[in-house]
């Protein structure tokens, strides 16, 4: 199983996932050959990335939490969107329905995280662009909760820094959809619009106390950054909530590796990289030392195209060090070096180039690197 552009697919290419929507209704099933008229009715919902089985990669890639729980937390966080926003039109109060609703998802999900003996991050979810809010909030909840269980949070503090994930862009039901979605640049007016989400978002979780504040506090702060140049307030360190300093990073990550209306989905190795550069400026050093530990960007089965010229499948991963996966040599015109393992962490003069989408016909790489 590889995450593919769906421009890179081929003809009776089998699909490895199934597609749901919102309501956890089937789109479409594994193991369908695609063609070019399903791909355009995939392409209708906003999906540009697809799972697929093919000659490169038969390995299954597990999610991160069981498909029955998230497509229930899917539907509750919609569920508890729809609702405050008509809240927040005419006045009604039912919040602590939606809130109760939210902490029983959150009981569960952290439930399920914490009857797994090692949790890693090596899935990115297709998200359609309709429902694009509801399953953002529900990826950076489960990175969070990732991260949180990294650093040893307690099951308590897990679960209100999960209620507090799922909620970090309540503020957004404020934003129309036209600026949410727009596919070519915001002007200064929209982009103040959407900065804006963080405090409506705060304000309005404040109003009837029902969310903890530590939980609340992620809605306001999720954009603050450790050097002070974040927004709203232009925090610094210490003034920023643990639970803000996680979720931050939750979120780049997800929305970064997400494809938008404006934008296909960047590489999470490329992400990582990103992330590892802004860390103890934008980001908290340790976290994001303790996030990298957690992510897998390269799943055993990715092509990939070395720095040597070459190309490789992913065979193992050497935890702790993401980018420096073993790697199996793929060049059939070469029998000395077709099928050679390169372990990345002991050869350090090769580096993962980037990943392929298909192998070329040839593979004429430099092969003294290798043969070192």
């Amino acid at each position: 199983m590889r995450l593919v552009p769906i421009s890179c697919i081929k003809e009776n290419t089998l699909l490895a996932k199934t597609i749901y929507d919102i309501e956890g209704r089937t789109l479409l099933k594994r193991v369908v050959p695609l063609n070019e008229k399903l791909i355009e009715k995939i392409q209708k919902f906003g999906i540009e990335s697809l799972y697929i089985n093919d000659d490169y990669s038969h390995i299954e890639i597990k999610e991160i939490i069981k498909p029955e729980i998230k497509r229930r937390a899917l539907k509750t966080i919609k569920s508890t969107f729809d609702t405050l926003k008509r809240q927040s039109e005419h006045s009604d109060k039912n919040e602590i329905d939606n809130v109760c609703m939210l902490s029983k998802i959150a009981k569960d999900i952290v439930n399920d995280l914490l009857s797994q003996n090692q949790i890693f991050i090596n899935l990115v979810d297709i998200k359609t662009m309709d429902n694009y809010t509801y399953e953002h909030s529900l990826n950076v909840a489960l990175l969070s909760l990732i991260l949180g269980v990294e650093i040893g949070l307690d099951r308590d503090s897990l679960c209100e820094l999960c209620i507090g994930a799922m909620l970090h862009d309540v503020g957004k039901i404020f934003v129309p959809l036209e600026i949410l979605n727009k596919p070519s640049a915001l002007t200064q007016h929209e982009y103040e619009i959407i900065r804006n989400h963080t405090i409506r978002g705060y304000d309005y979780l404040y109003k009837d106390h029902i969310v903890k504040s530590s939980s609340r506090l992620i809605a306001l702060q999720h954009h603050e950054a450790c050097d002070g140049t974040g927004y709203p307030n232009g925090l610094f360190p210490s003034q920023i909530h643990k639970f803000s300093k996680i979720v931050a990073i939750a979120d780049i990550y997800d929305a970064m590796t997400s494809d938008r209306p404006y934008r296909t989905g960047i590489q999470p190795n490329e992400v990582i990289e990103y992330i590892m550069g802004n860390a103890g400026t934008r980001f908290d050093y340790n976290m994001v030392v303790s996030f990298v530990r957690k992510i897998i960007p390269y799943p055993v089965g990715t092509l990939v195209e070395l720095s040597t010229g070459h190309y490789a499948f992913v065979e193992e991963i050497n935890l702790n060090y993401p980018l420096r996966p073993i790697v199996r040599i793929k060049d059939p015109s070469d029998e000395t070096i077709d099928g050679k393992t390169i372990d990345l962490l002991k050869i350090t003069n090769i580096v993962i180039r980037r990943i392929q989408y298909d192998m070329p016909g040839s593979n004429q790489g430099n092969l003294y690197k290798i043969s070192q």
